[in-house]
């Protein structure tokens, strides 16, 4: 399995990440839970992509039928 460095990007596809990532909590007998967010739109360096969009637009297809999902989105009062 492939390590992975925290911020830094993969090669591989979302689809086979999140089946070996789910893999793991399997086998420890944990359902696995998904954290989806899109980085704040203009965001250009990683600290600024760090912070959450307003709203996550789509769902990634590769996102299994059966799994807990949290959504992280940033919070614009103005968009209230």
């Amino acid at each position: 399995m492939a390590n992975v460095i925290v911020g830094q990007p993969t090669v591989l596809p979302l689809g086979e990440l999140i089946t070996r990532i789910n893999a793991i909590w399997e086998r420890k007998g944990i359902k696995p839970k998904q954290h989806l967010s899109s980085p704040r739109p203009g965001a250009e360096t990683m600290m600024e992509k760090r912070a959450h969009a307003d709203r996550c637009y789509e769902l990634p297809q590769e996102l299994p039928d059966d799994m807990d999902l949290m959504i992280e989105v940033g919070w614009n009062v103005g968009s209230a």
